[in-house]
């Protein structure tokens, strides 16, 4: 039996294979498959024939695939800022790396390489550090003991900003001193001191001793070591409630004296602090520290000008340099150095 034309084309078909594995075992590659215009001719075989014959569109043979990258970017943390303050730059390392754990070049990777740098701004700089007035009293009441005052450091604004902030270093908060009465005691507990602080939170301290008796009215002080074994009765406790602090003075050093003789001043910057070191306006005005002062009231003399032993005059004629106009060249300058010092003094303070 003969089958008609269109019967047979009606077996005419794409016949369609599965898709290969990835051309690549990493990043991006390609993948095909049989397509192929066939004629089945029985249910177990088939024959080939022009692709024009199958119906349109033909199925795509090929497609990309993507694996896992093969280098990706890898970043490390940020490090410090390269500023303490106002604006600097901080960075990081950023490299390109493979799967085969290496670095590569930066090429290998897809996508925009991550910022290494960056800018970083680390608040206002700091003015300089403010200190109270030291405090009155030597702390504890008998014996060795300090003296303490606050010191802070200060913005622009009279704000406290961190330590870190202020390059130059902190003033000492703590300096020695030592009471007139000497400190006693065995396990002998000495007299409370005065508080620490006359305004907000303080201690007392006490000192305790280990005393030994060598006869009836007579003690010597030994080491701690024999008291051992022995309850130590407690040498520091928290003050009774004290009325809470005021606002006080805070004032920088003195600058140094705009001149070394006749009379100079000096100054400083005075502002007024709450307990929490912000500023206040509500200082005693008549106890405000003077913020200028005078300084080196010694008259200027010609001998004064003569620091130098080495400035001295090697001829007679040294003294006509001077008014000759001489003291200008460098043969004057060095062999009459004392005679022009004083000359150039002289006409410095005759100037209107």
């Amino acid at each position: 039996m003969q089958l008609n034309a269109s019967f047979i084309n009606f077996f005419i078909s794409w016949d369609i294979g599965n898709w290969s594995d990835c051309s690549v075992s990493c990043g991006r590659g390609m993948q095909t498959r049989p397509v192929v215009c066939a004629q089945r001719v029985s249910s177990t075989s088939r024959i080939d024939v022009q692709p024009s014959k199958c119906p349109s569109p033909r199925p795509e043979s090929s497609r990309t695939c993507m694996n896992k990258p093969c280098a990706e970017w890898k970043v490390g943390e940020w490090q410090k800022c390269s500023s303490v303050c106002g604006k600097g730059e901080r960075r990081r390392l950023v490299v390109c790396h493979s799967v085969d754990d290496r670095n590569v070049t930066d090429e290998q990777c897809e996508g925009l390489k991550p910022l290494d740098i960056q800018i970083c701004d680390m608040g206002s700089c700091a003015q300089g550090w403010f200190h109270s007035p030291w405090s009155r009293k030597c702390f504890p009441s008998c014996g060795r003991g300090h003296r303490s005052r606050q010191v802070y450091c200060s913005s622009p604004d009279g704000s406290q900003i961190s330590e870190a902030k202020c390059q130059s270093k902190k003033p000492k908060q703590k300096k020695a001193c030592r009471n007139k009465r000497p400190c006693g005691g065995y396990w002998f507990a000495g007299p409370w001191s005065e508080c620490s602080s006359t305004c907000g939170s303080g201690v007392q301290e006490r000192s305790v001793i280990c005393v030994k008796k060598l006869d009836k009215k007579l003690f010597t002080i030994v080491g701690k070591e024999n008291c051992r074994g022995r309850d130590k009765p407690e040498m520091e406790r928290p003050c009774e409630q004290l009325p809470p602090c005021q606002p006080q003075w805070f004032m920088t050093p003195w600058t140094q004296c705009s001149a070394s003789c006749g009379t100079g001043t000096k100054t400083r910057e005075v502002r007024c602090m709450d307990p929490e070191l912000a500023p206040s306006s509500t200082c005693t005005a008549n106890k405000k520290p003077s913020q200028q002062n005078i300084c080196n009231t010694q008259p200027c003399t010609d001998e004064s000008v003569q620091q130098d032993p080495s400035c001295k005059d090697v001829y007679k004629f040294c003294r006509l340099a001077g008014p000759a106009r001489l003291c200008s060249y460098p043969f004057y300058q060095e062999n009459c150095c004392s005679s022009c010092q004083t000359y150039q003094h002289r006409k410095t303070k005759e100037k209107p």
